[in-house]
């Protein structure tokens, strides 16, 4: 457990090697990396960081819309590296927690070595997602948004983490992020080296193609037939993938201006 600004941020470390911070999804906990396999496919190779994002989990959990600016959760991230002594990492994030490494990259592309994104173009493409979400959760709670009983079994780790979560949290956190703006320099990103992936059925897939596109450094990857939570539950579908990435960055070492600050 960190506290930075007066924010309490709890996260576990895991495994051995180069560090790796793991992001999650909103509504979901850093938990889920181990109960969908990530943990144990990672540990042996990797210094695994995983922290409940704000919010969520043990993790500080204001009810006000301002405990939720795109700044403070954004800079969480760099408060766990350095409550490491990390002068850099490399990062894998999902959903919000690809969102938020996005905009950590673009204000801080010297402190990670190398980002594995999915799901996510580093604000909300489409600010109704946050109102109607907050509304959603006002009308009918969690049920609303947690996956289906009878839905793909691979989602279903998910249900009791989002039906445990603070309701007035993510309310709040909702109606914040509808007024997160486009970070600054996302749309110019060289550094750090960039895997963007989305499921074949997201909705996001359309936004996170178009910012590839104009990233020509970045690789990106479409995971046919997977909707946006299945393409994260799905573990087997990026792992192998991203640790190929990421050890190919390990291997090649700091790319040149990759520790210079803009």
């Amino acid at each position: 457990m960190l506290t930075t600004s007066g924010s309490a941020i709890h996260y576990e470390t895991i495994g051995s090697g180069p560090p790796l911070l793991l992001l999650h999804p909103g509504l979901c906990d850093g938990s889920l990396w181990q109960s969908l396999g990530y943990v144990q496919a990672l540990q042996c190779r990797f210094r695994l960081l995983i922290p409940d994002l704000r919010g969520h989990g043990q993790s500080y959990s204001p009810h006000d819309e301002a405990g939720y600016t795109a700044d403070a959760m954004r800079d969480d991230i760099g408060a766990i590296l350095d409550a490491e002594g990390l002068a850099s990492a490399h990062c894998w994030g999902f959903s919000l927690g690809a969102l938020l490494a996005l905009r950590f990259a673009a204000a801080y592309p010297a402190r990670l070595r190398s980002l594995v994104a999915g799901g996510a173009v580093g604000y909300l493409h489409d600010p109704g997602i946050g109102t109607r979400t907050a509304a959603l959760l006002e009308r009918s709670g969690f049920e609303a948004v947690a996956p289906p009983l009878s839905g793909d079994p691979a989602v279903l780790p998910l249900r009791p983490v989002i039906l445990g979560q603070d309701e007035q949290a993510h309310i709040a956190r909702y109606r914040a992020q509808a007024r997160w703006t486009r970070p600054e320099g996302l749309e110019e990103l060289s550094l750090p080296p960039l895997l963007l992936y989305v499921g074949g059925s997201d909705s996001f897939a359309g936004p996170v193609g178009e910012l590839a596109a104009k990233l020509p450094s970045a690789r990106l990857i479409i995971v046919p037939g997977l909707g946006h939570l299945q393409t994260w539950a799905h573990s087997e579908s990026m792992i192998v993938q991203a640790i190929e990435f990421m050890e190919q960055e390990e291997a090649a070492g700091p790319t040149e201006g990759h520790f210079r600050e803009r």
